[in-house]
């Protein structure tokens, strides 16, 4: 299981172009879409920062469902949490070892599907009837069916990340054009350290307007 877990965290990190990225540390104060990002303040972060890495990518999912679907953060919600977990899955799953790709359909263990949740959302309900087509369950092998999707033509970076006296995790960020570096959503997110695959757990998350 801790090599699954190191591998994907790995493929997350190294694919900055294909929808997710991290701001690298910069000197100097913020600045527009497009040029470097000053993040990373020597004392404002976790010290393994890799975890916030592999937390681009349940953030950037959870983004996306929110903008194209215009939906707003309810972890009560069940038909936004499915979503959410079917981009994340769909953009990401192929690169876990325990998923299994058929044609254009990615197998993915209940397992698995819960690990990936629960750095989203926690626990999951049970799968609501039209959440998506492209998204089903079967019982008999225990396992989610669903098309791969396309990270499409935008990034997601992190411009601040802050370590609360609390212990939480508060970050701010943007999606962003991949062609030109627009700006197509601006978030803030509350995050949780949690003891499950990637470190944290998404408790809150923004669309700032």
């Amino acid at each position: 299981m801790k090599r699954v877990v190191l591998s994907l965290l790995l493929a997350l990190s190294l694919l900055t172009v294909s929808g997710f990225s991290l701001a690298e540390e910069v000197q100097g104060p913020l600045t527009s879409a497009g040029a470097e990002e000053a993040v990373f303040i020597p004392g404002s972060v976790p010290a393994e920062s890799e975890a916030m890495t592999g937390m681009i990518a349940p953030v950037n999912a959870v983004v996306m469902c929110m903008v194209e679907n215009d939906m707003a953060y309810d972890r009560t919600d069940g038909l936004f949490l499915w979503r959410s977990v079917y981009y994340m899955l769909s953009l990401y799953g192929e690169m876990d070892q325990r998923a299994e790709l058929t044609g254009d359909t990615l197998i993915a263990p209940s397992e698995m599907v819960q690990d990936y949740a629960g750095a989203m959302f926690g626990s999951m309900p049970a799968l609501p009837q039209g959440v998506d087509k492209r998204l089903s369950y079967d019982e008999k092998s225990d396992s989610y069916l669903l098309a791969r999707g396309d990270a499409g033509q935008s990034e997601t970076v992190f411009t601040s990340v802050t370590v609360r006296a609390d212990g939480l995790v508060e970050l701010s960020g943007a999606m962003r054009a991949l062609d030109d570096g627009s700006e197509i959503a601006a978030f803030s997110a509350l995050l949780t350290p949690k003891d499950n695959m990637f470190g944290y757990e998404i408790c809150q998350l923004d669309i700032l307007l």
